[in-house]
C-alpha cells in the first residue's frame, strides 16, 4: 500500500474506533472548517479554497498523463529529478514523530509528489462544526489569542500555543499549529486533552499580509496588457506573491498527512527566498517534503491549463509553460541563474501537452 493511503486507511481505523475521524481513500476523509473573520476579509474565500483543490487536481492528472511531456519538465525543474527517476527518498521523519511509527516511507520523487498532490486534491472537504474539523482556517490576524508571556490561550479550542508561532499581521500566514491532542499531550505538560476534538488537528491564521490588490489570474493577466503573461518577460516569479490560495496551500502541506517542514540552509528559511526562487534553491530531498515546491508545481499546472489571449476558448490547446529549450541545457547549467527554467520565464504554446483540466 502507498505511503498516503496507508495513512487513509489508518485514520478510517482511527474512525471506527470512535476517535472521530472520517476517512477513506480519496472519499474527502479529511476535513476543513473557515470562520467567518475569512469571509468578512473576503466573501469570494471559497473561491480559493475551489482554487487549492482544482490546481492540486490539475497537477495530479498531468503527471498521470504520459503524453504531457511539457509538465514532466516543469516537473523535472521543480524538483531537480525526472519523472522516470528511481531514486527511493526516505521522507517519513516528520510524519513518523507524529504517528509514531517507524514504517518504511521511501518512494520515488515522482510518487511522492503525484500522491501528495492526489490527497490534497481528493480527500478534503469542509465541515461546519468546528468540532471534527483537522484544519481550521482563521482571517483574524491571531486576535483571538490571550498572550500570556512566552504562552497564548487559546479560548476556541482552549489549549495553551507557544506564542512564538503567531508573528505580525503583515506576514501572509501569521500562524499554522498543531492543536492535536496526541502532538500536545507529548510537548506540553500543561495542555488538556479535548475528548471532543479529532485525535490531530491544526489551526492557521491567514493575515492581513495576504490581502493583495491583484487576487487570481484573470487580475493578472488585466494588469499584464492584453491577456498576455509573457509581456514584458514575466515570470512566475512576478504573480505568485498576488496569489492568496498559494499561501493556504503552502500552509495545509504543513499539516498531516503530509507534514512537510520548511527546509533550513543556504538561501532558505523564513525571509529569505520565497515562491519560485526558493523551489530552485532546494535539493531534491528537501524538494520533497517542503510545501513551496508543491505549492509552484500546482501553480504552473494552473497556467498550462489557461489559453493564451490568442486562443481563447474552450477548444483551445494552447497554455502557459516553461521554455521547452530548458530540457536541452547540460545538467551542470539547468539550475544556474539566467536560464529560462530558474528565472521561471513563461512561455505560451499553441500545442502545449496534456489536457486542460476543468475548474
Amino acid at each position: 500500500m502507498k505511503y498516503l493511503d496507508r495513512i487513509c486507511a489508518i485514520l478510517s481505523l482511527l474512525s471506527l474506533s470512535g476517535l472521530g475521524l472520517s476517512l477513506g481513500p480519496y472519499n474527502g476523509g479529511f476535513t476543513y472548517w473557515i470562520d467567518q473573520s475569512c469571509y468578512d476579509k473576503a466573501p469570494d474565500f471559497d473561491l480559493f479554497m475551489n482554487e487549492v483543490f482544482y490546481e492540486a487536481r490539475s497537477a495530479s492528472n498531468r503527471l498521470r498523463d504520459p503524453s504531457d511531456i511539457d509538465f514532466a519538465t516543469v516537473f523535472w525543474a521543480t524538483f531537480k529529478v525526472p519523472v522516470q527517476d528511481t531514486t527511493r527518498w526516505d521522507l517519513g521523519y516528520e510524519a513518523r514523530r507524529l504517528w509514531g511509527r517507524g514504517e518504511d516511507y521511501s518512494r520515488t520523487a515522482y510518487e511522492t509528489v503525484v500522491q501528495g498532490m492526489e490527497c490534497l486534491a481528493h480527500d478534503w472537504t469542509r465541515t461546519r462544526d468546528i468540532r471534527r474539523a483537522n484544519v481550521q482556517l482563521w482571517c483574524d490576524n491571531g486576535d483571538r489569542y490571550r498572550k500570556h508571556g512566552a504562552r497564548s490561550w487559546d479560548p476556541v479550542n482552549q489549549v495553551w500555543i507557544d506564542t512564538r508561532h503567531v508573528t505580525a499581521p503583515a506576514s501572509h500566514a501569521c500562524q499554522d499549529y498543531n492543536d492535536g491532542n496526541q502532538v500536545n499531550a507529548e510537548t506540553n505538560p500543561h495542555f488538556t486533552r479535548r475528548p471532543d476534538r479529532p485525535a490531530w488537528f491544526y489551526d492557521i491564521t491567514l493575515c492581513d499580509g495576504m490581502w493583495e490588490e491583484l487576487r487570481n489570474i484573470d487580475d493578472i493577466l488585466h494588469a499584464s496588457g492584453n491577456n498576455d503573461l509573457t509581456r514584458f518577460g514575466m515570470g512566475i516569479g512576478k504573480i505568485e506573491w498576488f496569489f492568496p490560495h498559494l499561501t493556504i496551500m503552502h500552509e495545509f502541506f504543513h499539516v498531516l498527512p503530509w507534514a512537510f517542514m520548511d527546509p533550513q540552509g543556504p538561501g532558505l528559511g523564513a525571509g529569505r527566498l520565497n515562491g519560485w526562487a526558493h523551489a530552485m534553491a532546494t535539493t531534491t530531498e528537501q524538494a520533497l517534503s517542503d510545501p513551496e515546491p508543491y505549492t509552484m508545481l500546482a501553480l504552473w499546472a494552473a497556467l498550462a491549463d489557461l489559453p493564451p489571449a490568442a486562443e481563447e476558448g474552450a477548444r483551445s490547446r494552447g497554455g502557459y509553460t516553461i521554455a521547452r529549450d530548458w530540457s536541452l541545457f547540460p545538467d551542470t547549467l539547468k539550475w544556474r541563474d539566467g536560464n529560462p527554467g530558474v528565472d521561471g520565464r513563461m512561455v505560451a504554446y499553441r500545442d502545449i501537452t496534456g489536457v486542460r483540466a476543468l475548474r
